[in-house]
């Protein structure tokens, strides 16, 4: 199994990290710019892209965000270590939907 860096990162306790797609939710997407901004201290966004090197047509790159996120593959969340001090759950994760 590959390494995770979001994961890697969300055991130190004190990084805010995120996993985006922004052709899968741009809402989550512009939540997790919006919340990293405003954390104090270190931030981590991992965002998914897709290329031409890889075989995707160019112009279904939103729809292959889509799937990506909708097999499981690309998992959207958001961990943000302000909330533990609020008593709350620091993960956020998206629900992925079926298009």
């Amino acid at each position: 199994m590959k390494k995770d860096l979001g994961m890697i990162a969300m055991t130190y306790g004190n990084i805010y990290v995120a996993n985006v797609a922004l052709g899968a939710s741009s809402s989550q997407c512009v939540k997790a710019f919006a919340e990293a901004q405003a954390y104090d201290g270190p931030a981590l966004i991992i965002a998914y892209s897709h290329c031409i090197a890889h075989g995707i047509d160019m112009t279904c790159g939103m729809q292959e965000h889509k799937d990506a996120v909708a097999s499981g593959h690309w998992p959207l969340y958001r961990f943000n270590p302000e909330l533990t001090a609020q008593g709350k759950n620091p993960s956020r994760w998206t629900a992925s939907r079926r298009p």
